[in-house]
């Protein structure tokens, strides 16, 4: 969802850069790679019982949630219009009033994935926000979900839920590409917001999440972009410690774990942020030359 303009102090919407990056990777899909897509990542299963209606509800809510992420595929900011942002807001609460109904009249399982789909619903919408560099609407929608998000475990899966009359579930990975993001993009809206200190907070989240995945450079992709939120916050606060001094070496090692793709991001564009942890470590031995001295 998110990416830089960033050398040390200044940001630009990763929202709007990674429609660029998306669109120059001829991906096919700008949402699949940050939200479960229901036909692509869910997993369907044999034989499936007879619907109740809090399954009828939910297969009607996952409808509406797939009709939303579609109608809002590739687009830029140029192309976000006010009406598109109010057709979204309204579609994203038709499906979140749905889905409560289900939480009412559910069983265990049906309401786990109501829940599920309720902060994917909030995530897609919060999403378009940023496209359409509306960072502070965006960072109020995202933080909506902000305890959702951090609460989800691997123990939380698999969920599973009737669509289209088959069974499906939604495994831990699934969901952890999504968590990362999230977490990398909350600590740039902090940033933007001058909220330095919870934009730590979320970058460190961030770089110590860990997850198993055929692409890890696109996950140190993410830990590389919350490093440089961690080290612009840390300058705007003058907090040059230990903690910092490591994340700034830590910012230099992703560059160099997360593929050659995304190292081309970075070296082509001279806003990405490549400098930011050689030039932290430099602020480092100028304010707290001890934690660098060895």
């Amino acid at each position: 969802m998110f990416k830089y303009q960033a050398t040390v102090c200044y940001l630009n919407s990763i929202f709007a850069l990674k429609i660029r990056i998306m669109k120059q990777r001829s991906v096919r899909r700008l949402i699949s790679s940050i939200i479960i897509l229901f036909s692509f990542t869910q997993t369907a299963l044999a034989q499936v019982e007879a619907y109740t209606e809090a399954d009828t509800k939910l297969d009607s809510a996952v409808h509406m949630y797939n009709r939303m992420r579609d109608g809002i595929d590739n687009l830029s900011k140029d192309k976000v219009t006010n009406e598109i942002l109010e057709n979204t807001r309204v579609q994203r609460n038709a499906i979140v009033t749905l889905l409560d109904e289900v939480i009412v009249i559910g069983n265990a399982q049906n309401i786990s994935t109501a829940k599920y789909f309720r902060t994917l619903a909030h995530y897609v919408y919060g999403y378009l926000l940023g496209v359409a560099a509306k960072m502070n609407d965006a960072r109020f929608a995202l933080e909506v979900i902000k305890s959702d998000m951090l609460s989800m475990q691997p123990s939380d899966f698999k969920k599973t839920y009737k669509f289209e009359g088959k069974n499906y579930s939604i495994a831990w990975e699934n969901i952890a590409p999504t968590l990362i993001e999230y977490f990398t993009s909350m600590s740039e809206l902090y940033y933007s917001a001058s909220n330095y200190s919870e934009s730590i907070k979320m970058a460190m989240l961030s770089m110590n999440f860990e997850y198993t995945t055929e692409s890890p450079g696109s996950k140190y992709w993410y830990k590389y972009i919350a490093a440089t939120n961690y080290l612009i916050s840390s300058s705007a606060l003058k907090t040059y410690n230990a903690e910092a001094a490591q994340v700034a070496y830590n910012q230099i090692n992703y560059y160099y774990q997360m593929g050659k793709d995304n190292q081309e991001l970075v070296t082509n564009n001279g806003l990405l942020g490549y400098a930011t942890g050689y030039n932290f470590i430099v602020g480092l031995e100028q304010n707290n030359k001890s934690v660098v001295s060895d």
